[in-house]
């Protein structure tokens, strides 16, 4: 058990179980050398993958939002070479998963606010931003912030739906159940769901 969710430790457990690690080392100090046995350096490849689809993440992003390829793709590289994301990136640590979840959550939530509404698109980056959402929440409290941002912008969307005359109220109905079905039930259950995993 631990003071944060549990599906960042899965997954980098899933990791070292794939690279044969036996549970033989706790990780409990900081500087203590590894042994042998302990598959450190794929380990922390999952930090590092996580690292890289983070940049990407930010790139896609910022396309999406409208930027120009240039701004996109030096804001990314500006990303990739800060010394703290680049640390981070490096180490057996829950912050990296984290990272990555709440950068699929933003990409995936800014494809969805420009999509159609009630499109095949429209659903999918809102299902997918929720798998995200729920992903944040899981891999540390922090994520709970994630899940704030989300419900305030969905806030304020919907707020200006009531305003706008031209949209009508089965509309707004419609957006606000389908935005509150996905966004707080698919995040809940993916929630629930790593826990379950982690006590079985």
């Amino acid at each position: 058990m631990d003071v944060h969710p549990p599906l960042s430790k899965m997954l980098f457990a899933l990791v070292g179980y794939l690279g044969g690690f036996k549970g033989n080392f706790l990780f409990e100090e900081i500087g203590k050398v590894f042994p042998p046995d302990v598959p450190y350096v794929i380990m922390r490849q999952l930090s590092a993958f996580m690292g890289v689809a983070t940049v990407m993440f930010c790139y896609f992003t910022l396309r999406a939002s409208g930027c120009k390829p240039i701004v996109a793709f030096l804001t990314a590289a500006l990303l990739l070479l800060e010394n703290g994301f680049h640390t981070i990136s490096r180490y057996i640590l829950l912050d990296s998963p984290l990272i990555f979840f709440i950068a699929g959550t933003t990409y995936f939530y800014t494809r969805f606010e420009i999509a159609k509404a009630f499109s095949f698109d429209w659903f999918k980056y809102l299902t997918l931003a929720s798998l995200f959402l729920g992903f944040s929440l899981s891999a540390k409290w922090v994520g709970l912030f994630t899940v704030a941002w989300v419900g305030i912008a969905n806030i304020l969307r919907l707020w200006f739906f009531i305003g706008d005359l031209t949209v009508s109220k089965c509309s707004i109905l419609k957006q606000t159940a389908f935005r509150g079905f996905f966004l707080l039930g698919i995040t809940f259950a993916v929630y629930v769901f790593s826990f379950y995993i982690h006590l079985q």
